[in-house]
């Protein structure tokens, strides 16, 4: 027994040495106040999107502060609400891992609220993306589901496939990265090279074809992002 613990140990070693990889997820926390400045405790924040189906629903505590941990990439509406005080609510948009913070000002009942919004035909981000929701994942064809990621990617605009399976954006022979929660795969991702992805385990998927960040390092000419699906907030 001695001798099989001392054989077992280098690998013990390793797995506690080995670097802990965060999945690719937003957070949000903020607090709700009154007009008066005071905290709001039990008012009741929701987070969601209406195209995805995801929802979080928190309730502030006694300092009125309320958090929304592992939140995938997307646009969100956010409403809170108390007894006394009118619905506030406002569009958000989570695309990065830093925490964001939010104050939420509620105003009381029989009060004029003004809501305006702001439409741009522009983002202001320096990239050029296309965001592809679950919602457009489920309904791409696809003759066989072992190629359906492979059809999606297909169908993005720029995008070709040679003979050989690799994948080509604007007749570039440069690489491809893939991002899967977080984690950059350098190396191709289809069914001639290695396993394909399942799309219907991808909750969203962000394709960068154009002002790619630095933090994706190398040489890439596309990136494609994904945020696979989590089981937090299902029964």
């Amino acid at each position: 027994m001695l001798f099989r613990a001392f054989r077992f140990a280098p690998f013990l070693c390793l797995l506690a040495a080995a670097p802990a990889v965060a999945a690719a997820s937003a957070s949000l926390t903020g607090q709700v106040r009154d007009e008066q400045g005071h905290s709001v405790a039990k008012a009741r924040v929701t987070l969601f999107n209406q195209v995805t189906g995801h929802r979080q629903t928190a309730l502030t505590d006694a300092k009125g502060s309320f958090a929304f941990p592992n939140v995938p990439f997307n646009d969100y509406h956010l409403e809170a609400t108390a007894p006394g005080f009118n619905l506030w609510h406002q569009d958000v948009k989570l695309r990065s891992t830093l925490p964001a913070h939010l104050n939420v000002m509620l105003a009381s009942l029989g009060a004029t609220v003004a809501v305006t919004e702001q439409l741009g035909l522009v983002e202001a981000h320096p990239s050029a993306h296309l965001d592809i929701d679950k919602s457009a994942i489920e309904l791409a064809p696809a003759a066989v589901q072992s190629r359906a990621m492979e059809s999606i990617l297909l169908a993005t605009p720029g995008f070709t496939q040679n003979e050989n399976g690799r994948f080509h954006f604007r007749g570039s022979h440069g690489q491809v990265m893939f991002v899967v929660d977080g984690i950059p795969v350098t190396d191709q991702i289809n069914t001639t090279f290695s396993n394909s992805l399942d799309p219907s385990q991808v909750e969203g998927m962000e394709i960068i074809t154009g002002g790619i960040a630095a933090e994706y390092g190398g040489k890439p000419v596309a990136v494609v992002n994904m945020t696979t699906q989590s089981g937090l907030g299902t029964s």
